[in-house]
């Protein structure tokens, strides 16, 4: 369960509903939350100026003045601006969610409420808050970090000048390097320093390093000059070098025969450092010269270089605060792209039109599905899902990604035939800022999004085959490069692809890879088309029609038998989703509590022709149906339909019910 960053944040919750107003206090305080509660606008507006919340929870429709509104003062207000504010609404209109991000919102929750939803986005967006909180903070401290080594150095600049003027030598030594350096910040800055150190002392080498490691074992060139070149830097250890009395703490100047107390410093004749301190006293790195001759007198070069180390440690220190704020900028940069990257296939789901929810049957062939999905699911395995459009594909996929280890991590869904050719690859494995036109931002791709839960790849036989080389990359080595990038990037995703093409007959022409066929194809499941399940029919039949009367309020709880008769003699060709979409206009047209032939729209067709020869059981459904067709729905008596076949009224009853054949379907 995600909880607040480090404090007990506080959340006003804004709500006219107490029932709402409960559920929410009792699930937030039990997250770890301080609960604020308004009734209404008014209200919420007096609560945050007295106890100002980390975050806000408001209603839209409330009495008084509504939440937009609400939302509308409160950021237009300097104290309250910065509250993120999330609307709770059951309106799930386009309009009215852009209504509520121009009030100024940062999110919607659609009502009824998902608790894990509300406490997923509540921590998100405190999270980003408390990030953007403390980035500023950084900032702020930091500049008044660098205003106080500036009045530092600004200090210790008035008393040098005052020095100059007593010292001639000196003067003309500390103007040269203060022009130099002034302008400069940076890199610069250490590239200007040590080439006006060396001009100023007349020496062959001046330099800047840094420490490496907490020990102080060893350094790193910041900027490094030798007869007036500034050269590629280099990490070196201090061991056996007169840099390491500097960086334990000390100046140190030895201004002549320094190879003699030094033996690795051959050629150099002397040395003059300092080191160079951060704001808190700690030595980060050190200031030195060295030169091939003898040195001249040590306090005036001594003084210079101490000033300038101080200068030096506020530049390193900037520079390593700047390094830190870019890494937590592009932490935060990189929440605020997957939050949106999530955000905006969430909604790409929410509009999502499913035909059906669920996988429906009874028969022998689906039951092999089912048995599969059970064997399957619990692995990593690739899976291959085959079928004729309309079988239920995508529901297969789903049923596999819920039953895995995977079920709390996202599926991403991709129809690879609905993909532009230009774009495909961009979608599936992202892209770089300026990779093509219209690149303007980085984009994370749907292997990137699906990182610790599962892709689905449908009609995966409509990919190009320079495409295919890099699915079958991800599918062998998890990992890909964004186009336009170079960086690798490793994913844990597993694959399940659809397709309703015959890959082997593509593999034949040409026009799909076998190497990834055969890595597609570990575990094949093929979902029959309907009428080769024909036994299933009045099941999803009766499956349809319950569901779409619920969703339109209707009362319709049987199918007539002339009615399940032109049902069970229609071909499908459309399948499953081709029965869903004539059902839903079949309940549409029925005003009473009975699905007529009428209804459904198409003309009986006979089950057998030249090729197709219907089973036994389909026989004896269809006179089933015709007999009590005839008889009105009677079963027994001397007018029923058991009667009529021949039968005694409880074998036709048993017949029925094994058949799906309701007995008051009349």
């Amino acid at each position: 369960m995600m909880t607040p960053l480090d404090d007990k944040s506080s959340i006003l919750i804004v709500d006219d509903t107490p029932s709402n107003i409960s559920v929410l206090v009792d699930y937030l305080s039990e997250a770890g939350f301080k609960v604020l509660v308004a009734r209404d606008g008014e209200s919420a507006i007096e609560q945050v100026h007295f106890g100002m919340p980390d975050l806000v929870l408001l209603d839209v429709v409330m009495p008084g003045i509504d939440g937009f509104e609400t939302c509308r003062r409160l950021k237009a207000e300097a104290q309250t601006k910065d509250i993120p504010v999330i609307f709770m609404t059951a309106l799930s209109e386009t309009v009215e969610k852009v209504k509520g991000f121009n009030a100024g919102a940062v999110d919607f929750i659609t009502k009824p409420i998902q608790h894990e939803e509300v406490l997923a986005r509540v921590t998100a967006h405190l999270t980003i808050r408390k990030l953007q909180q403390r980035l500023q903070e950084a900032r702020d401290q930091l500049e008044l970090r660098v205003r106080q080594r500036t009045a530092e150095l600004a200090e210790a600049n008035a008393k040098l000048q005052k020095e100059i003027a007593e010292r001639t030598k000196a003067e003309k030594e500390l103007r040269a390097i203060t022009a130099g350096t002034a302008a400069v910040t940076g890199t610069e800055f250490f590239h200007s320093l040590v080439k006006h150190l060396a001009e100023a002392f007349h020496v062959r080498y001046a330099f800047v390093a840094e420490c490496t490691d907490a020990a102080k074992t060893a350094v790193r060139t910041v900027s490094f000059l030798e007869n007036k070149n500034i050269c590629e830097n280099f990490t070196y250890a201090l061991e056996g070098t007169p840099c390491e009395k500097v960086i334990n703490g000390q100046a140190y100047y030895h201004p002549e025969k320094l190879y003699a107390t030094f033996p690795k410093e051959a050629g150099m004749e002397s040395y003059l450092g300092v080191p160079i301190h951060d704001s808190k006293g700690r030595i980060i790195g050190h200031l030195a010269i060295l030169h091939d001759q003898p040195m001249e007198t040590e306090l005036p070069g001594l003084a210079i270089m101490k000033i300038f180390a101080a200068r030096a440690g506020a530049e390193l220190e900037r520079k390593r605060a700047e390094e830190a704020l870019q890494t937590a900028l592009r932490e935060v940069e990189e929440l605020k792209n997957r939050l949106q990257a999530e955000n905006i296939y969430l909604q790409e789901e929410i509009k999502t039109a499913h035909n059906f929810e669920e996988i429906v049957g009874a028969s022998s062939a689906i039951k092999k599905v089912f048995q599969n999905i059970e064997k399957v699911a619990a692995t990593d395995s690739t899976v291959l899902v085959t079928g004729e459009t309309g079988t239920g594909k995508e529901l297969v996929a789903r049923a596999l990604h819920t039953s895995s280890r995977r079920k709390d991590s996202v599926l991403i869904k991709v129809n690879c035939a609905a993909l532009p050719v230009g774009l495909i690859e961009s979608e599936l494995f992202g892209h770089e800022k300026g990779a093509f036109t219209g690149a303007t931002v980085r984009k994370k791709g749907r292997f990137e999004l699906a990182d610790g839960g599962t892709i689905f790849l449908d009609e995966v036989g409509d990919l190009p085959l320079e495409t295919q080389v890099k699915l079958l990359r991800v599918l062998q080595e998890q990992e890909f490069e964004r186009v336009g990038g170079a960086q690798t990037l490793k994913v844990n995703v597993r694959v399940i692809a659809a397709t309703n093409r015959n890959l082997e007959d593509a593999v034949k022409h040409g026009t799909f890879r076998v190497d990834l066929f055969y890595r597609l194809n570990i575990f094949p499941i093929h979902l029959p088309a309907l009428h080769e399940r024909r036994e299933d029919i009045p099941i999803l039949a009766k499956h349809f029609v319950g569901k779409f009367a619920r969703r339109m309020g209707k009362r319709v709880e049987h199918i007539a038998p002339d009615a399940m008769e032109r049902l069970m003699r229609y071909h499908w060709p459309g399948n499953v989703r081709e029965m869903a979409n004539l059902l839903e206009r079949a309940v549409i047209l029925c005003d009473g509590s009975e699905l007529q032939a009428e209804h459904i729209g198409i003309t009986p067709q006979p089950l057998t022709s030249e090729t197709e020869i219907s089973t036994l059981e389909e026989t004896e459904r269809l006179h089933i149906l015709k007999a009590l067709k005839e008889t009105n729905g009677v079963v027994g008596g001397q007018n029923g339909a058991a009667k009529l076949l021949g039968l005694n009224r409880t074998t036709l009853l048993a017949r029925m019910k094994k058949l799906g054949i309701e007995k008051n379907s009349q």
